[in-house]
């Protein structure tokens, strides 16, 4: 477990006004203490991040390329922020930084989407350093409570990762209809395909994240390869 990450949705902090704290920089909220939708916590107590005191900042967790790097994020506080329901809980917070157009053109189009408010989640990734199974029968069989974590990158997301899938799915629908791949394995492949390409997991240990058969798993992504070869 110590090498695996887990992503969670954050978001700008515009509850207080404008979340722009300097030149191409926003405040953000970027994890609280709620129960996520995959059913796991994170304690905002137990965050730790780098010596140096920044991570990157990606484009959606891709870590494959240096066009992907959007800039960096820094100065991070746990302390109580405002919650979409309207209540405060303590929250890490961070302020993400956009690299300038001549370094990353990218960047840019990411910071005016950002700064205009026509994007507001964010999504972070981390090293669980000790965590233990939820024995709550109301959560989600195999949920997790993150006692301690260390912080790798800090990503832009248009919509949640989970939301991403469903694009990815509904992206690749009518290729794969043929192949008997109904919409539930459409999604559970764009999580995959996440968790392949962002983490290097392989089908057992994605299965076993997603909670899902690994059998099942192999399925679906053989006939993906069956698609792409039609």
């Amino acid at each position: 477990m110590s090498r695996e990450t887990r992503s969670v949705v954050g978001r700008v902090a515009r509850d207080a006004g404008s979340p722009v704290v300097g030149a191409r920089a926003l405040r953000v909220v970027l994890s609280t203490g709620e129960e996520a939708l995959d059913g796991h916590t994170v304690d905002p107590n137990g965050w730790t991040w780098p010596r140096s005191g920044r991570v990157p900042l990606l484009d959606c967790h891709n870590s494959d390329a240096l066009r992907a790097v959007l800039g960096h994020v820094d100065d991070f506080k746990i302390t109580r922020a405002p919650l979409q329901s309207g209540r405060e809980a303590p929250a890490l917070l961070g302020t993400m930084r956009f690299a300038e157009q001549s370094a990353n053109p990218d960047a840019d189009v990411a910071w005016e989407l950002y700064r205009a408010g026509h994007c507001d989640a964010v999504s972070v990734s981390w090293v669980p350093l000790e965590y233990e199974m939820s024995t709550d029968r109301n959560r989600r069989p195999g949920s997790m409570d993150f006692k301690r974590q260390q912080l790798l990158e800090v990503s832009c997301t248009p919509i949640p990762a989970d939301e991403n899938a469903r694009v990815l799915a509904r992206s690749v629908r009518a290729r794969l209809a043929p192949n008997g791949l109904n919409a539930q394995d459409l999604h559970i492949y764009g999580r995959y395909e996440i968790l392949r390409s962002g983490y290097g997991y392989d089908i057992d240990m994605a299965a076993r994240y997603l909670l899902v058969d690994a059998r099942r798993l192999r399925l679906i992504v053989a006939r993906m390869l069956q698609a792409d070869v039609a």
